[in-house]
């Protein structure tokens, strides 16, 4: 038994969609879609762009952390110098950790008065042949 005439074309016209001409696509559905394109693309630029900025912070900062890691480990050894408060700052303390070679030292100071915007404390160091000597405690 043969098929029905026309049905292959009736069944084409059922299974496929409907070829739509550009021409017949009103303007502001292609603008639309357009806009949505490079929306997308300038999204995935920007999410691009920040986590290329955000790696770099990281790994400076995991950097510095690992470099601090490795100045405090070298200070296992070290003396404890106690800091005296002066005057201006009564309530202050303060430690200095000095590595055996005298390489590397770490300075810690709790109680300081809180400075106003425009000032910020300063740290001098001096070379003293022998810190019992200028007065220091170990």
């Amino acid at each position: 038994m043969s098929a029905p005439r026309g049905m292959a074309e009736r069944m084409q016209r059922r299974l496929l969609p409907p070829q739509q001409d550009v021409a017949s696509t009103p303007w502001w559905t292609r603008l639309r879609s357009s806009l949505l394109v490079s929306g997308l693309a300038l999204a995935v630029l920007l999410l691009v762009t920040t986590n290329v900025y955000w790696f770099s912070r990281t790994s400076g900062l995991q950097h510095q952390v690992a470099e601090q890691a490795s100045l405090v480990a070298s200070l296992t050894d070290a003396s404890a110098i106690s800091l005296q408060a002066d005057a201006p700052a009564p309530n202050a303390q303060g430690v200095v950790y000095a590595s055996a070679k005298g390489q590397i030292a770490l300075l810690c100071v709790y109680g300081m008065p809180e400075l106003p915007s425009d000032k910020a404390y300063q740290v001098w160091l001096s070379k003293m042949a022998n810190a019992k000597a200028e007065g220091c405690s170990r």
